[in-house]
């Protein structure tokens, strides 16, 4: 095995269980202030969350520790990164299919349909895996119309954060910080509008409060 191959098997191994500590240490020391959460809580069996890539890290964290949640179906891409998520996902004793919010393969399909079927929620990152950043792309409109649930828009900002130098500016919350989260009004997807214009109005919806997030600790 090459120096790069043993290196990349590294990382996998030892990143995930760094990244999940650093979640749990963050989370557990941030203050949150939660917005809209009847939107999520007045549905009626489970639901699909939809946020953007660079506002994963306290939406998991919030589900899974302040909810005490972790019936949830995670759709991670099944490149590099996605391995890296997946692994910490099962730290968090979350599930995951496979694919990605444009190309899901026929596997990561089923096994999203079948844990929503089962009761359990999902998450998609709909401008995941790569971008373009704030962009929706339809996978996550089929996904939700093929499962006949709702997609509930969720979005965050804290007080103290860095953004990293990645496509998407990734927000890393610092320790110690206060932070909104909010849950927009559940989109119902009906079969007889087109995924187009379904995917512009989640897009619509998730930038209203991803600007209303961004917009909170500047009052």
């Amino acid at each position: 095995m090459g120096k790069s191959k043993l290196f990349k098997k590294l990382k996998l191994k030892i990143l995930p269980p760094i990244i999940w500590f650093l979640m749990y240490f963050i989370g557990k020391t941030t203050k949150f202030t939660v917005i809209g959460e009847e939107n999520y809580k007045k549905t009626k069996g489970p639901v699909i969350f939809a946020f953007w890539h660079n506002r994963i890290f306290l939406s998991v964290y919030y589900y899974r520790y302040i909810l005490k949640r972790k019936n949830i179906c995670v759709l991670a891409s099944p490149s590099r990164d996605g391995e890296m998520l997946a692994r910490t996902l099962n730290k968090l004793g979350f599930s995951q299919a496979r694919g990605s919010s444009k190309h899901y393969g026929k596997n990561a399909l089923t096994m999203m349909l079948e844990s929503l079927e089962n009761g359990f929620d999902g998450a998609i990152v709909p401008d995941g895996p790569q971008g373009p950043k704030y962009k929706v792309k339809e996978g996550v409109i089929r996904i939700a119309k093929k499962a006949g649930i709702p997609l509930i828009p969720v979005a965050y900002n804290v007080s103290r954060k860095k953004v990293l130098s990645t496509w998407d500016s990734f927000i890393l919350p610092l320790p110690f910080s206060r932070a909104v989260l909010i849950y927009g009004e559940p989109l119902y997807i009906y079969s007889n509008e087109s995924d187009e214009e379904y995917s512009r109005l989640l897009e619509k919806r998730l930038m209203e409060i991803t600007k209303q997030a961004d917009e909170y600790f500047d009052r």
